[in-house]
């Protein structure tokens, strides 16, 4: 057995273990056991203790390094998108492309048959690209590959090629789309040995073989790059491809195209319409064109939401759905955009509605289309009864005089008949825009200018809507214009005669009904009184409060008959507001 001191002897003639050399021992004193020093048990402790530290060191640096690796991801570069085999035109460039994952900085280096190549590159940490401009035939065949290197290692692609075919096609023809009577145009981009000759090929929809073509009256470009078919009818439907050939007949063909022809869209006027407010209303259009087709609603050249269908329904009509309403149809051959109709809105809750016409027009001399279709009775005329419009896109004749010194610019034109002799009271309060009106008479002749016989800008409760009164007569036909300051446009409100309107008695059952109508925005009062005493002595019978939204009352007194008399009247007052 090996005694204590027998442990950890070094070779004969090294230098001792721990650095100690027999002199210095002999100096310390140390005993020596064959010609060395001896180690003594604290010696050895140390030692071991130092040994351990040391391994302990190199344990936690190894585990700095695992937790550094898993807390940076994967530290090589690994390639996730390697570059492609490339076809390219002669003359043209070619682009190869890869994207790598890995720790940064990464390194790109590419290689065209073996050698470096550091022009043409654009790199990031995650992707790099090769451009090789204006490649020419002897291009063809090249190799190319890249390498990929960060501080963690480096990785390689895999060797692709370019390709320069002769002939080879640039840019195919595209399928196309084309109205009956339109011209069928394709193009096709091809390089190669000069010169290159062309043939196109036509496989007509239902027949099983394919004819090449060649030019006539409607066809010219069989044999060149851009072929053109005009007049195109249903029989030039069908599918289409070119081949190319080289001067040494080496010929590639182009992926087929399609062409289809048919008839392009169209719509008819969806028909202008007077409504009584709160109801509804319905526009439909007829159409023609080849299905399938595709359509959007619009109100003042604005789209309407979700209103895609061949048919546009409003429903509880008011000041919102007022407008000009058209509908944009499409389909492959092309669009088209029918005719405006107005939607314009009684406020009065009787008389038929919907009726097929305009009220308000743009054109001064059309009002002769304007005149009610129906034989309407005396307690239901338009006078009292509102009119909402919308003055959007409209126009000023030519020559059409000034307004209280306001220039033409966007006027509606709206037919009155009075139904007696009185002076008539006009306004347009409520209107949501800075508006002028005048009353004219006229003889209905376009050759005669109107006479203008009263006008007002801004003498509305607002101080922007226009109040006015003129003589009219009985039976006799008055022209309103209602025009915007400084060329504004909106939805205006127009009433011609009393806010009291559509009297009625029924002799049998002893009531009296009317019907009431603004105006706008401002608190009414409807008040009722038995003799003619001053008006703010009459009680209330009924208030409408300040709102910023179109109202109509209907009013039935059920006890008229027990009345000797009774008279009506509407209060306003212009200090409240909504």
């Amino acid at each position: 057995m090996r005694s204590r001191d027998d442990i950890g002897q070094p070779t004969p003639g090294a230098t001792a273990r721990h650095g100690i050399s027999r002199a210095v021992a002999q100096r310390e004193g140390r005993r020596f056991k064959n010609g060395n020093p001896a180690i003594t048990v604290r010696e050895l402790t140390t030692s071991r203790l130092m040994h351990k530290k040391a391994i302990f060191h190199c344990l936690i640096c190894l585990l700095f390094l695992a937790v550094a690796s898993t807390s940076m991801g994967q530290p090589q570069p690994v390639i996730t998108v390697h570059p492609q085999n490339t076809d390219a035109c002669v003359g043209s460039n070619a682009i190869f492309y890869v994207e790598v994952t890995g720790n940064p900085p990464m390194s790109f280096q590419w290689y065209t048959n073996g050698v470096f190549v550091p022009a043409g590159v654009v790199s990031s940490q995650t992707n790099s690209f090769l451009t090789l401009d204006n490649v020419q035939f002897e291009d063809s065949g090249m190799t190319v590959e890249v390498w990929i290197n960060n501080p963690f290692g480096y990785t390689n692609s895999t060797q692709v090629f370019l390709h320069v075919p002769d002939p080879h096609i640039c840019e195919q023809p595209v399928s196309t789309a084309v109205p009956v009577g339109g011209i069928i145009s394709f193009h096709v981009s091809a390089a190669g040995s000069e010169p290159l000759m062309y043939q196109w090929w036509f496989l007509r929809t239902g027949l099983p073989n394919a004819t090449p073509l060649t030019n006539s009256a409607r066809v010219d470009g069989a044999t060149n790059s851009h072929l053109f078919i005009t007049n195109a009818t249903g029989s030039d439907a069908g599918t289409y491809w070119v081949a190319v050939t080289n001067w040494f007949y080496v010929g590639v063909t182009s992926a087929p195209v399609q062409c289809a022809v048919g008839l392009p869209p169209a719509a008819s006027n969806p028909g202008s319409r007077i409504v009584n407010v709160f109801k509804s209303t319905t526009f439909i259009p007829t159409y023609s064109g080849t299905l399938p087709r595709a359509y959007q609603w619009f109100r003042n050249d604005n789209p309407v939401l979700n209103a895609t269908n061949t048919q546009l329904t409003l429903t509880n009509i008011q000041r919102p759905e007022v407008g000009l309403y058209h509908v944009l149809v499409s389909n492959a051959f092309g669009t088209a955009t029918s005719p405006q109709a107005h939607l314009q809105v009684r406020l009065t809750l009787e008389g038929t509605s919907p009726v097929f016409r305009e009220e308000a027009t743009d054109v001064l001399d059309g009002l002769t289309n304007a005149v009610p279709s129906l034989v309407l009775p005396a307690t239901t005329v338009l006078h009292g009864v509102p009119l909402l419009f919308s003055t959007y896109n409209a126009t000023a004749s030519a020559g059409e005089a000034s307004r209280c010194g306001v220039p033409a610019t966007h006027s509606l034109w709206i037919l009155y008949t009075s139904p007696r002799t009185e002076v008539t009271r006009v306004s347009t309060e409520g209107s949501d825009f800075d508006t002028v009106a005048a009353v004219y008479s006229w003889n209905g002749n376009p050759g005669s200018a109107p006479t203008q016989l009263m006008c007002d800008n801004d003498s509305g409760y607002d101080g922007a809507d226009s109040v006015l009164f003129f003589p009219a007569a009985t039976g006799q036909n008055y022209y309103v214009a209602v025009d915007g300051v400084s060329g504004a446009t909106g939805t205006a409100r127009l009433q011609v005669g009393e806010n009291i309107r559509k009297f009625s008695y029924n002799r049998t059952n002893g009531t009296f009904r009317f019907e009431l109508a603004g105006p706008f925005w401002y608190e009414n009062s409807l008040r009722s009184a038995s003799n003619l005493t001053l008006p703010s002595g009459w009680p209330a019978i009924l208030t409408m409060p300040a709102t910023n939204k179109d109202w109509i009352i209907g009013y039935t007194n059920t006890s008229a008959a027990a009345d000797a008399a009774r008279f009506y009247t509407v209060n306003v007052n212009t200090n409240s507001a909504p």
